[in-house]
């Protein structure tokens, strides 16, 4: 039985999976901050489970990858001397490197395996919601009756400094980053997930809701859109609830075939709950820490827009778009031309408010946190980049063996 069983394992899928949890669990989960000290380390084997996959790559795919790092590693490092960023910051340069070359083996794998990740990516964000809204009912609501106790956690912030910050935890794993947040009027409780803050969780909240309602469209997820849906509200922020109307009015435009005499009525009705929940959620937002941040942000890219400021931990903002900027200068514009390429390629999806949509999530998510070098979005400009369209759906998968099922059968015959 148990060999029978072993047998029935499909190994790339699972493994696929854990590279992905692994992923996540690097892109800022609350983790990495309470484990602080293994971050690190945990990141470097993750980027040696991904790179170990090189043995399974053809020569001429493995050709591609080394000449394609080498390049963009010296073009990096270049920068980085021409503004004098040396010593320790060399070593977080060599850091962003090494995980850009997993990941780029990483998606070579799956491109010559013909894996559908992004459809796997989706259903493990499905799960990680899901357990956190259970979560949230046992531990915030309260239904187990079990307290919390106070967490101090310490992580590290930009070079030689570092930040303190208490946590309440329940039951050793549930960490609450945030109590509730006011919404018109009332104050929501917010789930607090697998991820460090609402802004980094709702963008994978939002990505699945993405994939399930623009990709994989054919494909019935009611109870999925429920939970992912509840989920992006319950973290209750600002962008990702902007993110979601959004969302939610391309879906409403894609499926009704009156869409042209409905998108201005759309358009004021976005307007009409998109406003107010901004103005709600930030107030103040003209002094607030996040506009000043954005600010500096901004002078800081002008002091070297051409040739960039390097990369370096005093070089970040909380804008992942921007610090593209910030480090390469023009060259940081060459993650939009990838998006771009994709979406004019039709390599995403055909469909016109599928392209809009994940124009909008992307953009929407890298201008909101400080997310642009993390593995998933590293993977996706990869994806993008191999020109493998077939991998956004399980829907090409299906047909790719019902493909060879006709090639097999039509050679016995």
């Amino acid at each position: 039985m148990p060999k029978e069983f072993l047998k029935r394992i499909d190994y790339r899928k699972l493994y696929c999976y854990v590279i992905l949890f692994m992923m996540f669990y690097t892109s800022d989960s609350i983790y990495t901050y309470v484990y602080w000290n293994l971050d690190h380390l945990l990141e470097i084997m993750t980027d040696f489970f991904m790179l170990v996959l090189i043995f399974r790559l053809p020569k001429k795919r493995v050709k591609e990858i080394v000449t394609f790092v080498f390049v963009v590693g010296f073009v990096m490092f270049l920068i980085n001397l021409i503004n004098g960023v040396f010593n320790q910051e060399l070593f977080y340069l060599s850091g962003l490197v090494l995980r850009i070359s997993s990941v780029a083996v990483f998606v070579a794998w799956v491109v010559e395996e013909q894996i559908p990740v992004l459809s796997y990516a989706a259903n493990l964000i499905v799960v990680i919601a899901s357990f956190f809204l259970v979560c949230f009912v046992c531990f915030d609501l309260n239904i187990l009756g079990i307290s919390s106790e106070v967490a101090e956690i310490s992580y590290e912030v930009a070079r030689e400094s570092s930040k303190t910050m208490a946590l309440e935890c329940y039951a050793g794993f549930y960490y609450k980053w945030d109590s509730a947040r006011p919404l018109f009027g009332y104050q929501i409780p917010s789930v607090n997930g697998f991820w460090r803050e609402p802004g980094v969780t709702q963008i994978f909240y939002n990505f699945a809701l993405f994939f399930y309602w623009f990709i994989e469209s054919e494909r019935k997820k009611v109870i999925t859109s429920i939970i992912l849906f509840v989920s992006v509200i319950l973290a209750m922020s600002t962008m990702g609830l902007l993110i979601l109307i959004g969302l939610v009015a391309l879906k409403i435009l894609m499926r009704n075939k009156y869409a042209k005499w409905l998108l201005p009525m759309i358009v004021i009705g976005v307007a009409m709950i998109g406003i107010p929940v901004f103005l709600q959620r930030y107030p103040n937002v003209a002094v607030s820490n996040r506009w000043v941040n954005l600010v500096t942000a901004i002078d800081r890219w002008k002091l070297s827009p051409i040739f960039g400021l390097g990369y370096s931990r005093d070089n970040v903002s909380w804008y992942g778009l921007i610090n593209y900027f910030i480090n390469w200068g023009l060259l940081g514009a060459c993650p939009i031309l990838v998006i771009v390429w994709g979406l004019k390629q039709n390599i995403i999806t055909k469909d016109i408010y599928g392209k809009i949509a994940c124009l909008g999530w992307w953009a929407a998510s890298l201008l909101n946190e400080a997310a642009g070098y993390n593995m998933f979005f590293l993977m996706l400009y990869f994806l993008i980049v191999f020109n493998t369209p077939n991998l956004f759906s399980l829907k090409s998968e299906r047909k790719n063996q019902k493909s060879n099922a006709d090639d097999s059968f039509k050679k016995k015959a």
